[in-house]
């Protein structure tokens, strides 16, 4: 795996994965939405989240990154923003404005390796409404996919 994904997330077995799909760390309660300073390498975004799906709920755990406003500073007096600037809590925030299909790669793959075995965990306003599936992906069908998450969100 690299740190380079952007979204992590923790399952009940307590393995920590990449997700293939990226979700929205802002929501609509945010105190504020932040634009990032892109890092030079695959995590286009500029900060990296942690999720949670804990009893059937989905969870940030932590987001951050680097602001791109080069006024801005967090009480600290940096430009890294973390989960309180966002949500004004360190505490979890329970992902209720999430409602898509959660994509986590097989646990023994590299998340660069793109075709392969996923889990799908459906969520909606940021509950698992459905068991999880594992399903087969090869390139064309993924690229559509990812492709598809990254247009419509």
């Amino acid at each position: 795996m690299t740190a380079q994904a952007p979204d992590w997330i923790e399952l009940p077995d307590e393995h920590v994965r990449p997700l293939h799909c990226l979700l929205d760390i802002f929501g609509p309660r945010a105190l504020r939405r932040f634009t990032f300073e892109p890092h030079p390498t695959i995590n286009y975004r500029g900060y990296t989240a942690r999720w949670r799906l804990e009893d059937g709920q989905l969870f940030l755990k932590s987001a951050g990154g680097t602001v791109a406003d080069p006024g801005w500073r967090s009480a600290d007096g940096t430009r890294q923003c973390d989960l309180t600037d966002i949500h004004g809590s360190k505490e979890l925030v329970f992902a209720g404005w999430i409602t898509q299909d959660l994509l986590i790669p097989e646990p023994d793959r590299l998340w660069e390796a793109q075709v392969g075995t996923y889990l799908r965990i459906p969520v909606v306003n940021g509950k698992a409404v459905a068991e999880p599936s594992l399903f087969e992906v090869g390139v064309s069908e993924l690229a559509r996919e990812l492709f598809r998450r990254r247009v419509v969100t």
